[in-house]
């Protein structure tokens, strides 16, 4: 597990809203867990979401009820574009 960085987006007791950048393999309902009692109070996730895999993000993301059929090849890249050569 490697964390590169965390910052705190929101602030409002009791919600803490965190913006964490990690490596593979990180689980961040564990840190959630953790963080709790670290801080004296209960700790858990009330939501996640992935802004960032690999070279995806958020804003290359297109809903699939959004695009019209038509439209759908167009948005769909090809897996094995991403898919190294060692996987």
């Amino acid at each position: 597990m490697v964390v590169y960085a965390i910052s705190i987006v929101a602030y409002a007791f009791p919600k803490l809203v965190l913006d964490i950048a990690c490596g593979k393999g990180t689980y961040i309902r564990s840190i959630a867990r953790d963080l709790g009692p670290v801080l004296g109070t209960g700790g858990m996730l009330a939501g996640l979401q992935r802004t960032e895999v690999g070279d995806f993000t958020l804003e290359m993301s297109a809903r699939l009820t959004d695009v019209p059929d038509p439209l759908l090849q167009e948005h769909l890249r090809d897996p094995k574009l991403y898919l190294s050569a060692t996987s």
